[in-house]
């Protein structure tokens, strides 16, 4: 993802190929590019259509996009040696990418300044495209890959919870822990 993206993914009309509709609609998916907020684009929107008779407004919970997570310091470090021990055999390349859909990691963001939307495991074109698809799946090995690589990452990270991660960080994750379990 190199800049905002605005797609309409429903739009409704008429119902009859011989007649002009008195009114239409469509819904417009916005993804947007970190640096840029939800006020900035929605202003950018209003300027193309430059229309007084369309209405623009933003429905459900729209956000700005995720504040990008710094690949300077332990956290990254460790996600990458991680990596290099889970496939000592293949030429891997690790690096920062956008993920351009909403994750739950945005629940994160007030925690630390490093959340990573990471999938372990390795991404072809056609597992990419299947994503939200009809008939979505994910090979095995690519299951298994992850999963050993996700718990190889957990028990270092346990090991090395003190150097990695604030005091704060983890009285705050604690908490999450305690009251997603109590229902609060």
């Amino acid at each position: 993802m190199v800049r905002t993206t605005v797609t309409a993914t429903v739009i409704r009309g008429g119902n009859k190929s011989n007649r002009v509709p008195t009114e239409a609609s469509a819904l417009v998916n916005i993804r947007t590019l970190p640096g840029e907020t939800l006020e900035s684009v929605t202003r950018r929107v209003r300027g193309i259509v430059r229309d007084r008779h369309i209405e623009i407004r933003s429905i459900g919970r729209p956000r700005d996009a995720s504040p990008v997570s710094t690949v300077e310091g332990a956290p990254y470090q460790l996600l990458k040696e991680t990596i290099r021990e889970i496939t000592p055999d293949e030429e891997v390349v690790i690096a920062p990418y956008l993920v351009p859909g909403g994750t739950d990691a945005r629940h994160y963001a007030t925690l630390t300044d490093a959340v990573y939307r990471f999938i372990g495991m390795r991404l072809t074109r056609s597992l990419v495209n299947g994503f939200h698809g009809a008939d979505e799946r994910l090979p095995v090995v690519e299951y298994l890959r992850a999963t050993a690589l996700y718990s190889r990452l957990i028990q270092r990270i346990d090991r090395r919870d003190a150097a990695i991660q604030p005091p704060e960080f983890l009285a705050a994750c604690d908490s999450l822990i305690h009251d997603s379990c109590t229902g609060r």
